[in-house]
Order: structure tokens, then C-alpha cells, then sequence
């Protein structure tokens, strides 16, 4: 089976030479997830975004970086397949924005339906295995933690936002795995890392604009599904089916949501909006410090972040 060469934006060239990461790059629920992008797509966003995809292949190449099991490679690489089109969007629909959780809870169900089991089983893994992927601790962590996954997006969005390559390899570097968990190997790597973070959650991810964009989506989805110009199962398309439809339904509500997108002409709104923070860990002469603990400044941003969310 020949190796896969892959080329990332953060981690450079790499390939993919274990036969049953190959089988699953190569599946169509993996292959799906270049048409969904990690946030709105393109052309709803003049920031530049990526894809599922692009994501899910960071993670595992991160993963690797980290000396991870190939269980926990496995895990990286598919551990999004769940996600619907317009990715998060999901979750208002269904009533649970405020743990943005839908595809974390169906992804068992959602996989066992793929073809993901039957490569598992090929080479010698059960899909019970994955199906909770909190048990793999470089890969998932709760708020405020390091994990690969948080990692990766933050790291893309360093290269793409910020247009700053080099501290995302810097970044990159400063990383270690530290008893199976993910560590910076610096308090001022932590907190560029932190900072960049932060800055991501109030200017791109939870700004004004965003949650706006995100509440006439959400309105959209609402009068599509309402008017029959959707049907729910059309989320596990990709973005540009659903978005096709939309756009065909000539339903007026529809059409202007979608315009006021594209134009940026918002309202502002107050919608429930996810907490998003990390306080990085790094080590410091072999033991686990938080940058909040060690630099008052950092402590305050983070403290002034809490109170804006609550205050939302």
C-alpha cells in the first residue's frame, strides 16, 4: 500500500505509511469532510478559513508529532466525520447551543453506520474502541486544556489570520508530550499561545459579527426545514448541497438571510454563545505549571473574558 503524501500549512510535508490510516483518508466519510468547513464556509466569511478535512488530517499529523498510539491517531483522524454541513450550526437547531455538543453525541451512532467499523476490523481494531473519544487524553481535554484537537484549529488560524508561520512553528515546537498530556515547554510559549487564543475568541469565533451571522443562519435553517426546502437528513451532506438548496428554494426569507450574510449587513444580537478559553500548562523543571497561576496579566485577561461572557 503506497504511503500518502500530505501537505499541511502547519506541520509542512508528511506521509501517511500505516496502512489503516490510509484505508480510513481514503473513506468517504473522511473524504466528506473537505466540503464542510471548520467555520462558515468561504464565502460567508471574508476571513480565510479550512476544512474539516484539512483539520482532521492536522490532528493526526499533530498526534504524531506527540510520539501518540496509533489508537489515538485513529481516534485524531476521524474523531470530526460526525460533524453536519455548516458544521456548529447544527447545534442552534436543535437547541443545544450552548454546549455546541450535537455531533460529540451522535458520533457512536454516526459511525457504526460507515464503512469506518469494517476497515477498523480489517486491521485488527473494534469500533468500540472509539466510540469515546474522551479516553484519549492528547486528543480531547475540557476547557480551559491543551488538546491536539484545539491545538491544530489555533495553530491554522496563527498561519491564515495572523499571517505569522513562524510562531506557529515556534508554537509547534514548543509542544511535548508530558505523561500523555499535551505541554508547552515554556511559560512564554503558554502564553503566546494563550493570548493568540484569546485573541481568535473575541475578534473571529464569539465576535459581534460572528454571533450575528450565526443567528440569521440559524433563522435560515429554521425557515428551510419549516418550508420543506430541507429535510434534516441533507446536514450530512456537505456544505455546498445545503447551501445549493437554499439558494434554489426562491424562498424570500431564505434569499434575503442569505444576502445579509454575504453583505455583512447584521444586526447585532444577544444569542447564548460558547465559552471558549485555554489557560496553557507548561512544564518547568519537569513539573506542570498553569501561565495563569504564573503571570498576573494573563490571569486578568482571562478573568475579563468570564465577565463579558456572563455580562452577554
Amino acid at each position: 500500500m503506497q504511503p500518502i503524501k500530505c501537505k499541511d500549512i502547519v506541520y509542512g510535508n508528511f506521509e501517511i505509511k500505516e496502512p489503516v490510516l490510509i484505508e480510513l483518508y481514503n473513506s468517504v466519510p473522511i473524504q466528506r469532510l473537505k466540503g464542510i468547513s471548520q467555520w462558515l464556509p468561504d464565502r460567508f466569511d471574508k476571513s480565510k478559513t479550512f476544512t474539516r478535512f484539512e483539520h482532521s488530517i492536522g490532528v493526526m499529523a499533530l498526534l504524531d508529532r506527540l510520539d501518540a498510539s496509533l489508537e489515538e491517531r485513529i481516534a485524531g483522524l476521524i474523531h470530526d466525520v460526525s460533524h453536519t454541513a455548516f458544521s456548529h450550526a447544527i447545534d442552534h437547531i436543535v437547541g443545544r447551543e450552548e454546549n455546541e455538543d450535537y455531533q460529540d453525541r451522535i458520533f457512536a451512532e454516526f459511525v457504526k453506520k460507515t464503512e469506518i467499523p469494517e476497515i477498523l476490523e480489517k486491521h485488527g481494531f473494534g469500533i468500540e474502541q472509539f466510540t469515546d473519544l474522551t479516553k484519549f487524553t492528547l486528543l480531547e481535554k475540557e476547557i480551559p486544556y491543551l488538546c491536539a484537537d484545539r491545538v491544530d484549529y489555533t495553530l491554522k488560524q496563527i498561519v491564515l489570520i495572523s499571517r505569522q508561520s513562524q510562531k506557529a512553528k515556534q508554537l509547534l515546537n514548543g509542544l511535548v508530550n508530558f505523561q500523555n498530556t499535551i505541554q508547552f515547554d515554556s511559560l512564554e510559549n503558554a502564553k503566546e499561545f494563550g493570548l493568540a487564543y484569546l485573541k481568535f475568541q473575541t475578534e473571529n469565533w464569539a465576535s459581534e459579527k460572528a454571533v450575528a451571522k450565526g443567528a440569521v443562519m440559524t433563522e435560515i435553517m429554521n425557515e428551510a426545514l419549516q418550508s420543506k426546502a430541507l429535510e434534516f437528513e441533507d446536514f450530512f451532506q456537505d456544505d455546498d448541497f445545503v447551501l445549493g438548496k437554499l439558494e434554489k428554494s426562491k424562498n424570500p426569507k431564505i434569499i434575503e438571510g442569505l444576502e445579509k450574510i454575504r453583505t455583512e449587513n447584521l444586526s447585532p444580537v444577544k444569542k447564548p454563545k460558547k465559552l471558549r478559553y485555554v489557560d496553557p500548562t507548561f512544564l518547568e523543571n519537569g513539573k506542570i505549571k498553569r501561565v495563569s497561576k504564573e503571570d498576573k496579566e494573563f490571569h486578568n485577561m482571562i478573568e475579563e473574558l468570564k465577565k463579558n461572557h456572563k455580562d452577554w
